[in-house]
């Protein structure tokens, strides 16, 4: 009997390099570069045959950001990579922001402070509509 060696893939095989750290001033740049383009990326458009074209449109956007995030700062990201760090950083941002709005009760942690990209990021979105609970914290039926 014949022993045959399997060999599977592995993180040796198959390695995942991790990308390089975003920077603030990195970070900062891609807010700048997103808000740019903010009707192309998050607005909506209009017409027949408009999804083909608007997902296109959207995807090339996305490019060109990561290739000027690349050209300044001479990185190699892609664009799923920037868009997801957009996300990211809006994402604990908003976070951070509902946390100094209304603290949680209990005591534990303080809340962190915003960095200077989600800082950026949210006086740009200052004064734009959005959703809150009720002032006083109580709904009730009755009249």
């Amino acid at each position: 009997m014949e022993l045959v060696e399997v060999k599977l893939p592995t993180e040796q095989n198959n390695p995942k390099k991790r990308g390089t750290n975003w920077t603030s001033e990195e970070e900062i740049l891609l807010i700048e570069e997103v808000l740019k383009y903010e009707e192309t990326l998050f607005g909506k458009m209009k017409g027949s045959g408009v999804k083909g074209k608007h997902g296109k449109l959207k995807e090339s956007t996305w490019k060109s950001i990561a290739e000027t995030l690349n050209l300044s700062y001479k990185n190699d990201r892609d664009n799923d990579t920037v868009k997801k760090k957009f996300n990211n950083i809006k994402q604990r941002g908003k976070e951070k922001i509902d946390m100094l709005r209304r603290p949680k009760t209990g005591g534990g942690p303080a809340p962190s402070s915003l960095t200077a990209s989600e800082d950026a990021l949210m006086q740009a979105f200052e004064g734009r509509p959005q959703i809150c609970g009720l002032p006083d914290g109580i709904d009730t039926d009755a009249t």
